[in-house]
């Protein structure tokens, strides 16, 4: 009997929609899977974008990549789906750097892993040309993730060279030191909010998707994704010189306060505006749009065999994603007990007597310390303050290599600048340690100071993930400490560091490293701490 072309047609049409239904309701398990079991990560995402106006963009990324692939629906409903099995592996090398993000407390590290798992899901379920048919969409995802903030401090600088630079310019007299700016009427300072991050990153992520929609050719994209960028890093310098320019001729009574944050906002405005404007003269007309060609039905397909592959593909990828966060909690589990510190500080250190200050004018801040205190060692004709911070375990939110954590504490204090010094200790060995000058109110305080990790010195962030990696993975117990040592500066007191430095360094040290408790070596220890007497 010969087949009717139509009768053909139409069940080749039943049989790619009942297949897609099949696929599609395999993605929104998955999808549900990802969100269940990377919960916690998610939720950080949210409760970041809640508390920080720099990511409040990312409330939106969501919606405008599901309006994007609901826009392509129509062109996207005629491709069979097809499962992709080496998505799988893909999968399993996502829980895998899942785990080691969290194993190095890396959070941005996990957001981005977590958010890359939802087009890992959709390649593995709905296949290669079903997922590169929206590529753009899932890819977009990426700016939900709240990442940029490393790059503030080199957005402060450029913000300043750029601010002072046109003021040199335009005649108005200017004295810069680091990111604190003095003209004739008055101060100013670069702080992080004048560093235009949350500028810089809400126009990029509209510039991007502007470019996507409205462009054609790669390069073009490209281009004006550069320009969104570029343009807002410049438009930045641009506004903080306005900013004091208008501070500089009104005397002091406008650009300030409340006319600063407006005057930013309205700007911010002004800058999306002229983008937008650029873009539109090179706007590709939008030619017809074919659409991703269906993919041949196999003659051999087999509705039953179909939902054997997708429930088995299912089940594989939901424990491959799982095996991350197993994983973590299963060492989480294992190093529960915390680590107990036998030791404080040394009380007294080569004609330095110490005391615990109850008090002080100057405290540093770190989320989640297991102890935190401050002594201040008195000597002949000085004094100087040494802060002690440990954590007898890591947690995500609560690590000593956090960038929530300052060694100054109040937001009062003005940080000038940072830089590392190498130390001669008197006896042919030389350490390396960190130095800050910060101001408030008039009073400057230099800080030396650096960090521990399991008795290993070191002074880079990284570093300290790496050593609390190592030995989370090996299913050690990590100690990792800050110390900071600080004087009221008044230009000479360098050297009064350096000498307390080079009396007291070992000391610390041996007090610190010591797993039993140490005769004079209990300053700072907080009782609880502390229920073996020492020797």
């Amino acid at each position: 009997m010969t087949e009717v072309p139509g009768m053909s047609l139409r069940r080749h049409e039943a049989t790619d929609a009942k297949s897609l239904r099949y696929h599609l309701t395999a993605l929104l398990v998955m999808v549900l899977t990802i969100l269940i079991v990377y919960f916690d990560t998610f939720r950080s995402m949210v409760e970041t974008w809640l508390r920080s106006d720099t990511f409040l963009h990312g409330f939106i990324i969501l919606p405008l990549s599901a309006y994007l692939i609901w826009q392509k629906w129509p062109q996207i409903r005629s491709i069979r789906p097809q499962l992709f099995f080496p998505g799988i592996f893909l999968l399993l090398v996502v829980s895998t750097v899942w785990f080691l993000a969290d194993a190095l407390g890396v959070q941005v590290g996990k957001q981005l892993v977590a958010t890359a798992a939802i087009p890992a899901v959709f390649l593995t379920v709905m296949g290669v040309s079903f997922s590169r048919a929206i590529a753009f969409p899932l890819a977009y995802l990426i700016f939900a993730v709240p990442f940029g903030e490393f790059w503030v401090p080199q957005l402060m600088q450029i913000t300043a060279d750029f601010a002072v630079a046109l003021l040199r310019v335009t005649g108005i007299p200017v004295f810069r030191d680091g990111l604190f700016l003095s003209i004739p009427t008055g101060d100013f300072e670069v702080a992080e909010a004048c560093s235009g991050i949350r500028y810089i990153l809400a126009t990029l992520a509209l510039g991007t998707i502007y470019a996507y929609v409205n462009y054609r050719q790669t390069y073009k994209r490209l281009i004006f994704i550069a320009f969104s960028l570029i343009l807002p890093i410049l438009a930045n310098g641009i506004r903080a010189y306005g900013i004091i320019a208008i501070a500089y001729y009104s005397d002091m009574k406008y650009a300030v306060g409340v006319d600063h944050i407006i005057y930013g906002w309205i700007f911010f405005g002004v800058v999306i505006g002229l983008m937008f404007l650029v873009g539109n003269r090179y706007v590709d007309d939008d030619p017809a749009d074919p659409g991703p060609g269906p993919v041949p039905v196999d003659a051999r397909y087999s509705e039953r065999a179909d939902l054997g592959r997708l429930a088995l593909i299912a089940l594989v990828a939901g424990i491959s994603m799982m095996i991350g966060p197993l994983a973590s909690h299963a060492l989480a589990s294992r190093l529960a007990q915390d680590s107990v510190f036998s030791n404080g500080l040394p009380s007294a250190v080569a004609g330095w007597q110490g005391t615990v200050l109850p008090d002080s004018d100057w405290e540093p801040s770190f989320i989640g310390a297991t102890q935190e205190s401050i002594v201040r060692y008195l000597g002949s004709e000085a004094q100087v303050d040494v802060a002690l911070i440990r954590y007898a375990t890591r947690q995500q939110g609560s690590e000593l290599a956090n960038g929530s954590n300052s060694i100054f504490g109040s937001k009062e204090w003005q940080r000038r600048n940072t830089r590392t010094l190498d130390i001669e200790l008197g006896d042919g060995r030389s350490v390396q340690i960190l130095e800050t000058l910060a101001v408030r109110h008039g009073l400057v305080r230099r800080f030396w100071y650096w960090y521990e990790v399991d008795g290993k010195s070191i002074v880079s962030s990284l570093e300290i993930k790496l050593n609390e990696a190592r030995s989370l993975v090996m299913g050690k117990s990590s100690i990792s400490s800050a110390i900071i040592i600080s004087v009221v500066d008044d230009g000479s007191n360098r050297d009064v560091l350096l000498t307390f430095l080079q009396d007291a360094y070992d000391a610390i040290g041996e007090c610190m490293i010591a797993i039993e408790p140490q005769k004079d070596c209990d300053l700072g220890l907080l009782p609880a701490l502390s229920e073996v007497d020492p020797k």
